[in-house]
């Protein structure tokens, strides 16, 4: 995942085409959701408040989380 921080938009990068992402606050709230259909997305964070949020991408076999700074 890059640029972290970012402003604007988040790249991931995955081994699989296919999988969910998706962004949440630091309370647990669900700010984004959205369905990967390529082993590179780019995300639009620019709409997200400046903060810490935890990202979290599932393919249905395994799940990775990390988190994101939004400037």
């Amino acid at each position: 995942m890059f640029p972290n921080p970012a402003s604007d938009a988040v790249t991931i990068k995955t081994e699989s085409a296919t999988g969910k992402v998706a962004i949440y606050s630091m309370q647990g709230q669900l700010v984004m959701q959205k369905a990967i259909n390529a082993s590179s997305t780019t995300l639009d964070v620019s709409r997200l408040g400046q903060g810490v949020y935890q990202l979290k991408y599932s393919n249905g076999e395994q799940l990775q989380q990390a988190k994101i700074v939004v400037q």
